[in-house]
This record gives structure tokens, sequence and C-alpha cells, in this order.
């Protein structure tokens, strides 16, 4: 049995996180600002819409950016581990180890138990870390909100709904509408 004081507080570390999802468990493991995050693989609605986003976005970006779809860590600090459901970052920014650095886009495709984190706690450590644009797709509500940072808050400049189109300019230059993300 394990006894906490009152002082001890539970800030876990990215060698926690790695000791904790060593095994094979078909689990989302996150660290958002010292809070260890487990969420269940997703759902197909989730991972249609975002085959579909991947397949708009992949063929924008010019040849200094990447692609990239979760899983995969991004690590801002000792105690932040962040995997966009698709990020784009600068090749330069890239190595083998990992990536060290804010994305230059990182989308989220909301969940009924990743909502809340999504729309309030993962935008906030985005919005510290620097990460210029930040899109959450909804599917059950059949909206697209655009945040971009403007100095150190990110503002909200998009918040379209089903076939309602949504044109970027950066970092990809596209046009799109939810409802073309959703499966048929």
């Amino acid at each position: 049995m394990v006894v906490m004081t009152v002082e001890q507080v539970d800030i876990y570390t990215v060698a926690d996180l790695e000791r904790e999802r060593g095994r094979d468990d078909r689990l989302r493991w996150e660290l958002l600002d010292g809070e260890l995050v487990v969420t269940p693989s997703p759902r197909p609605i989730h991972q249609s819409v975002l085959g579909r986003l991947h397949l708009l976005v992949a063929p924008a970006v010019d040849d200094e950016l990447e692609v990239y779809l979760a899983p995969l860590d991004v690590q801002l600090s000792e105690r932040t581990v962040l995997q966009p459901d698709l990020l784009i970052i600068p090749r330069s920014d890239v190595t083998e180890e990992g990536i060290f650095t804010a994305p230059i886009l990182a989308v989220e495709i909301l969940s009924p138990s990743t909502r809340h984190r999504d729309l309030v706690t993962k935008l906030g450590i985005l919005q510290r870390a620097g990460c210029p644009h930040y899109w959450v797709l909804d599917p059950a509500d059949e909206s697209v909100r655009i945040f971009e940072l403007a100095g150190d808050a990110y503002r909200l400049v998009t918040h379209a709904r089903g076939a309602e189109d949504v044109t970027v300019r950066s970092p990809v230059e596209m046009t799109f509408s939810m409802r073309d993300l959703l499966p048929r």
C-alpha cells in the first residue's frame, strides 16, 4: 500500500511515462504538465476523419515541412509529451530521437473522452509552447475550430459547421468542410 503525505504531488516525468507505457496495451499515453493521461485507442469515426484530413493536408505542404499522424510523441518538456492527432512540423525540427519543439500545426479530433482536454488543457499547453496553429475537429457536432496564435494567446479565427467551407492560408493553403471529412 502506498501512503501519500499532503506534501506529495503526482508529478510525472518522461522517464515515468516511458516506464508506464512499456506494455503493448493499445492505449494512448500522454504527459500533460506532469499529469499522466491514458486514453483508449480512437473510435472508427475518429480514424476516418483523421485519414480524410491527412489526404487533404499532405499534398498541400511544401518540401520544408512534414506531416505526421498519431501516435507520435511531441516532447515539449520533461513534464509534457503530447500526441496530436495530426501535426505539421519543419523537417529540420525532426530528429532520430523524436520531436522536441512545438509543431507549426497541431490538430485534435474530439472524442467524448478527450473533449475537455483537447479544448482546454492541450490548447493551453500548445499556446504556451508557441504552436502557431491549432485546429479542433468535432465529428459529433460536425464543426471545425481554427485557432491562431496572436502574440502569446490563441484567438478563434474560424468556427464552421457541416458543409460550411473553411479556407486556410497557413501553414497550408486549402479549403475544406467538416462534412468533407466525415464518412459518407
